[in-house]
């Protein structure tokens, strides 16, 4: 069954957690788990699906629940789709079905144009009060992250002796900070 093969798949996710994925990815797994479960449910007032009642009338339906009734933009879509293309492959590569019902199913992504912020709204950024230490530390790393143009994954690779290297592009970095 489809949502049995993907609890599987999630608690090996899980178990890998910091050796080869991430936190990140785990959850994501898990939601797109929770939002077949809630799809099933609701289209077919089901708990689980054969693996093979898996077709591309049932990949079209789940996408436009995803798009309707859990109001998900297009990428957003496209993310959960991909994930659960992942365990559709799975069960294909493990001989449990035998065609692959994503292929001729065609995930979109669309291109966004994200924009850059203004000095303006930098500084507001910067000078914003939040209620946790927590949130005033991403902001921090984010206004970093502006100023540096280093993205926050490369930021957390920074190892010790990487530091001058940011320091020297980044001018408001005093040289004693550590």
């Amino acid at each position: 069954n489809l949502l049995e093969l993907f609890q599987r798949h999630n608690e090996d996710v899980k178990k890998l957690i910091g050796i080869d994925k991430s936190k990140a990815t785990y959850q994501k797994y898990e939601v797109t788990r929770t939002r077949l479960t809630d799809f099933i449910k609701e289209k077919y007032n089901l708990s689980d699906i054969a693996l093979k009642e898996i077709n591309h009338l049932f990949i079209a339906d789940f996408e436009v629940y995803l798009r309707t009734t859990c109001r998900c933009n297009s990428n957003t879509t496209a993310k959960f789709m991909q994930f659960f293309k992942r365990i559709v492959i799975l069960a294909k590569n493990n001989g449990w079905i035998v065609a692959d019902p994503f292929a001729n199913y065609k995930i979109r992504v669309a291109k966004v144009d994200r924009g850059y912020l203004s000095q303006e709204e930098i500084k507001e950024i910067m000078n914003k009060k939040f209620a946790t230490k927590r949130l005033e530390q991403v902001r921090d790393i984010f206004v970093f992250s502006c100023f540096t143009n280093l993205e926050d994954k490369k930021q957390r690779k920074e190892k010790e002796g990487n530091r001058l290297i940011v320091r020297n592009v980044c001018p408001f970095l005093s040289l004693s900070a550590k």
